[in-house]
């Protein structure tokens, strides 16, 4: 099983809340038909996103925040590209169509990953921090992998002191590009994405002004260019479960 990732960018005349209002009420609607997708979460980025402030004092992240990210699960890349082919699924022209009304794909991105549950999240946690990473200067895909599998050990410390409730590693397939055709065009193809669960906002700034996040943060410099990665705490929205 595959999971694609598609954090986007709104139209520059919406607002993030018009932007979030139409991809629920309305896009949301339109991605029903899809028989070959196996689950579909919608990650909104908050109004008030308190990663700004966090980012902010530590100077990281010089790019842009995302406004939104879904996450859709499929059994294979086959299932995933027949089912964006408007040639071959006639349910895919109506969501292609409306997909064009408030989504900048110039500044949006697909990516496709392999899931490595560290701590699998349990009930319908709320919160969800996404962290689109790149891997640092010199470092090859590989080396990144391996590099952010080795932070299991402090991700469980977090989970039981409490301070999250989940994380999944979602590594991106080496070689992806980061686009898929007819899905996005932005040129930031990550290395991987992860997600990290919280019950609520306070849990997250509680976690984030803990020493275990400082000693956390430390490591991953050396593996993760937190300047050229992007950040964002985005409250869950389950729209079809998953189906393993």
């Amino acid at each position: 099983m595959i999971r694609l990732f598609f954090p986007m960018r709104r139209l520059p005349h919406l607002s993030l809340e018009e932007f979030l209002a139409h991809w629920i009420d309305v896009h949301a609607v339109l991605n029903e038909p899809f028989r070959l997708i196996r689950g579909y979460v919608q990650y909104h980025t908050l109004t008030d996103d308190p990663t700004r402030e966090v980012l902010a004092k530590a100077r990281l992240s010089k790019l842009d925040p995302y406004d939104g990210v879904p996450s859709a699960w499929y059994d294979s890349l086959e299932d995933m590209l027949t089912e964006h082919d408007v040639d071959k699924t006639p349910y895919a022209a109506p969501a292609v169509k409306d997909h064009n009304l408030f989504i900048d794909d110039d500044r949006s991105v697909a990516c496709f990953t392999d899931e490595h549950p560290i701590v699998e999240p349990g009930g319908a946690v709320p919160y969800v921090l996404i962290g689109c990473l790149r891997r640092g200067s010199g470092i090859e895909p590989a080396e990144f992998q391996r590099a952010w599998l080795s932070q299991a050990g402090i991700v469980r410390q977090a989970h039981a002191q409490g301070l999250i409730e989940g994380l999944v590693q979602n590594h991106a397939h080496i070689g992806n590009t980061g686009n898929i055709e007819g899905i996005g065009s932005a040129e930031e193809p990550w290395d991987g994405i992860e997600t990290t669960y919280f019950n609520s906002i306070a849990g997250f700034k509680t976690f984030a002004a803990s020493e275990i996040a400082r000693k956390w943060f430390e490591a991953e410099k050396t593996f993760i260019d937190h300047e050229r990665s992007v950040y964002v705490l985005t409250r869950r929205h389950v729209i079809k479960k998953i189906v393993r």
